[in-house]
Order: C-alpha cells, then sequence, then structure tokens
C-alpha cells in the first residue's frame, strides 16, 4: 500500500509540474504564488507558536500551501492556454438575446395562436383572424375586406389531410384538395402546369405545414453555429497587451488576444458555410418542390465569394474580452485589420443593461486616424427607452418607446416618420401603426396575437374536389363564378379597377 501511495504521489506531481509548465508565463505564476505561501506560512507560523497543537497547525498550512499551489496552477492554465474557450464565452453572452424588446419577441412562445388583424389603407378596410394549433394539427383564416362598398371575404382551413377555400362572394362550393391524395388525375393538374407546378408541387406546400422540426430550421441554425465553434476553435491565438475601454460606463482593463486569418482559413470558413446551407436548402427541396434551384443558387453565391478571397491579404484579428481568469464576461472591443484595405475596423461594445445595448463600428486609417464612425446607445428615463443611430455623430434616426404602454415613435433625422405601440407580455405581442407621416396613402393597421388557439372547425358546404373534378365541372364552377360577380356590380367595378 505504502508503494502505490508513493508512486500515486510520484505521479500527481509530475502531472502537476506538467500542468503548471505548459501554459505561458506559468512558471512565474507558480512562483509568485510559492512565495506568497511561503510568507502565509511564517506569519501564520508566529501567531500559532503559542498553542499547543503546533504540528496538527502546521499540517494545515501545508495542506493549504499545496492548495493554493494548485489553484495557480489551474488558474494559470486558463488564463494562458484556453483563450479560444474564453472567446466563444465572450462571444455567447455577448450576443445573447436575453435583455429588451426584441428578445421578447424572439422568445414569445406561438406553438399555439390566435391572431387578429384589421386596417385601413386609404379607403381600403381589413380585418380577419387566423388560427394554429400544432398540436391537433389544424390551422385556420378568415379575411374580410371592404372597399368603396365592394365587400369580399374568404374562408381558409388546413389540417393534415386536406385543404379547404370558401369565398362565398364569388363562389357557394367549398373547394377541397386532399394533398395526401396519391391517385389524383383532375383537371386542376393541368392549371398547375401552366404556372410551372405539378400535384406534387403543390402537395409539398402543405406537408410542411406542421413539420416536427421547422422543416430543420432548428437543426440549420445549430449546424451554423458548430462551423462558428469549429473555426474559432482552430483560431491560433496569441496574448497581446491588454487596452483600456469603456464599459457599464466604467473604465476597465481588458484582455486582448491576436490571430491571423490566412485566406485558406476564410475561404475554409466560407466553404463549410456553404456546405451547411446548400445542404438545408437541397432537404427542402425534397419537401416542397417550390424551392427547387435555391440550392444551386446560393452555392453561386458563396463560390463566388471564395474565389473573391483567392490570394488575398491575411486579416488580423484582436478580441478584447472583459474577462477573469477562468470566465469571460462579453467583448469588449473586436478589431480587424487588412494591409489592402489600409485601414482597421474596430466594432466596440460598451455595454449597459446587456453587452450590445450601447456600442460603435470605427474605421481607422494606419495613422489611426477616424474615417468613419457609427454609432448607436439606448438610454433608459422614466420608462421611455431611446435607441438613436448616429454616423460620424449626425443623428440618423432615433426611436422612443414606453415600456410600460408600449407605444413607439420613429424619427428620421429629427423628423416624426411613424407612431404606433408594440407591446408584449408573457401572453400576447400587440403591434399597431397609428400613423405614418408623409404618407401620400393614410395607413393605420393593427394586429393581436395570443397565445391559444381558438376553436377550428373544417369548413361546411358543397364539396368541389380539386383532385379529380375534370374539365367540365371546372366549366361549370367558372360560369357560377362569372354568374356572382355580374350580380353584384361593386364586386365587379372593383374587379374592372373603376374605383
Amino acid at each position: 500500500m505504502d508503494n502505490e501511495r508513493e508512486d500515486l504521489t510520484q505521479q500527481t506531481g509530475e502531472g502537476l509540474n506538467e500542468t503548471v509548465a505548459a501554459p505561458e508565463n506559468a512558471t512565474e505564476t507558480a512562483a509568485e504564488a510559492a512565495e506568497t505561501v511561503t510568507a502565509t506560512e511564517t506569519e501564520a507560523e508566529a501567531v500559532l507558536a503559542p498553542m499547543p497543537q503546533k504540528k496538527s497547525n502546521k499540517r494545515l498550512i501545508a495542506l493549504i500551501a499545496v492548495a493554493v499551489v494548485v489553484i495557480a496552477a489551474v488558474a494559470a492554465v486558463f488564463s494562458f492556454a484556453d483563450a479560444n474557450k474564453l472567446v466563444l464565452e465572450a462571444g455567447a453572452k455577448t450576443f445573447a438575446l436575453n435583455e429588451g424588446i426584441v428578445a421578447k419577441l424572439i422568445n414569445f412562445d406561438s406553438q399555439d395562436s390566435n391572431v387578429t388583424f384589421n386596417g385601413d389603407l386609404a379607403g381600403f378596410k381589413f380585418d380577419g383572424e387566423a388560427n394554429c394549433d400544432k398540436t391537433n394539427k389544424q390551422s385556420n383564416v378568415l379575411f374580410n375586406f371592404d372597399f368603396g362598398g365592394a365587400k369580399m371575404g374568404f374562408a381558409g382551413y388546413l389540417d393534415e389531410k386536406v385543404f379547404q377555400l370558401n369565398a362565398p362572394d364569388f363562389c357557394d362550393k367549398v373547394l377541397v384538395y386532399d394533398y395526401t391524395d396519391e391517385s389524383k388525375d383532375g383537371y386542376f393538374g393541368e392549371l398547375l402546369q401552366q404556372t410551372g407546378m405539378s400535384f406534387e408541387d403543390f402537395d409539398s406546400i402543405f406537408k410542411s405545414a406542421y413539420s416536427e422540426d421547422n422543416n430543420g430550421m432548428e437543426k440549420y441554425i445549430e449546424d451554423l453555429k458548430d462551423v462558428t465553434v469549429k473555426h474559432v476553435k482552430a483560431m491560433k491565438l496569441e496574448k497581446t497587451d491588454a487596452k483600456d475601454f469603456t464599459i457599464n460606463g466604467q473604465k476597465t482593463s481588458c484582455k486582448g488576444y491576436k490571430t491571423t486569418l490566412t485566406s485558406d482559413d476564410m475561404k475554409s470558413w466560407i466553404e463549410d458555410y456553404k456546405n451547411v446551407v446548400t445542404a438545408y436548402y437541397k432537404a427542402l427541396e425534397q419537401q416542397m418542390n417550390i424551392y427547387r434551384g435555391m440550392a444551386g443558387e446560393y452555392t453561386e453565391s458563396f463560390d463566388t465569394i471564395i474565389d473573391e478571397l483567392e490570394g488575398a491579404s491575411d486579416v488580423e484579428i484582436t478580441f478584447y474580452l472583459k474577462a477573469g481568469l477562468l470566465s469571460a464576461d462579453q467583448f469588449a472591443a473586436i478589431e480587424l485589420y487588412n494591409a489592402d484595405a489600409e485601414s482597421t475596423l474596430v466594432i466596440n461594445f460598451e455595454g449597459g443593461d446587456y453587452p450590445t445595448q450601447n456600442g460603435s463600428l470605427v474605421i481607422r486609417d494606419n495613422d489611426n486616424n477616424e474615417t468613419s464612425a457609427f454609432a448607436w446607445s439606448v438610454t433608459t428615463k422614466d420608462d421611455i427607452s431611446t435607441c438613436e443611430f448616429k454616423a460620424d455623430d449626425e443623428l440618423l434616426c432615433s426611436i422612443k418607446y414606453n415600456e410600460k404602454d408600449g407605444k413607439y415613435n420613429l424619427e428620421m433625422q429629427g423628423k416624426e416618420i411613424m407612431n404606433g405601440v408594440l407591446l408584449v407580455t408573457d401572453e400576447q405581442i400587440k403591434f399597431t401603426i397609428d400613423s405614418i407621416s408623409d404618407s401620400t396613402v393614410p395607413f393605420k393597421f393593427e394586429c393581436v396575437a395570443k397565445k391559444g388557439a381558438n376553436k377550428i372547425e373544417k369548413l361546411e358546404g358543397t364539396e368541389f374536389d380539386l383532385c379529380h373534378a375534370d374539365a367540365d365541372q371546372w366549366s361549370d364552377l367558372i360560369e357560377e363564378v362569372n354568374t356572382k360577380i355580374m350580380s353584384n356590380p361593386a364586386l365587379l367595378g372593383m374587379l374592372l379597377g373603376e374605383f
């Protein structure tokens, strides 16, 4: 047993020595820690000398000394060897949407929802309602409008098997399309071909409605994140001099880590993004034919960027972090220098209630002179938040927002452009446009989205089977539509553009 303890002690000591020696300046850090421990031990012995159990206290002090050395070694490892981890952590915390109205909108759970809306566009009045019940795979929409006395409405319904549509001002029948029917042979197929579509193309639109994974969107976002993490981890970061930055209104010394991206590095990064994006759209093409060709278009766009990066000069990137020994709070700034451009782009994150609340984007020449600057800021007073955007110290636009009642006001260069309400609670989102200044077309709009869908039912009435109706049946349908229109002068006038 004693031999095993000696072996274990020897292995532990060797492992600790390797760990401490690995990172830059770790030896100095450990030495400083040892000096501190020695001084602490001497002082402690002087105080504890009169006490009777002196030997036991020395053992305790020795144990504390070992702990201090180990902590110093671990701190050194994380401070100098794991810069990539700190950069990733700073990025995640800087760009996390945990505060503000944007975060509330993104985090609003709309799995099952009811949406109502109404508006008035220069006398064209409309209103409607939509419900979505993803749990039971049902949804519907109701829409009505009134334009100069010409009134019209329609209703739609969708479940995991059929789509229904009814427009009583045009036709009493309920149009029914069973997108799971594999034996479709109706005249509707010929009509679709005239638009470049097939039954399969039309089916794919509805089949994607109740996708469990939002048609792969969640995986798509995660794959893009994985590419970013992969390339940040691959960066060869070197510690550089610390700099002072203003964060949360206070001067803060921030750590600096520098890396260089070569042309090959940048091309590899873009290539990986291209693979993720094209894979996503290729999968969509299999589900929904209306996306056909988009993967190829994105491939061409990415290839153009990659070609442009061929032989490009290196880009030096420096990350400045507000960070402790073991973790990072946020980015203070990111600097990007390119010799060809003879300039440095600096993105500053000045913090506030969240890291990106205030900041700036500055371009400096090789003499460190600012050639252009763009800044944003958010200030709050008496529940009213004011967000301002400036270019070279000139105010471009500002948005005032009342946190309590949701009223907002948008101004461009000191002149009001639009106002209304944007109010987000745990149960609903309300958005209105109350006025648009200097608009030749008066416009008002209101939309309210609430959690939980109202009761959804299939449409009732005489059905018209879009899957199997032949040309004669379509002819009868068109005749009925013509009769309805001709008997409604207001509707006919609107269709002829007489209003």
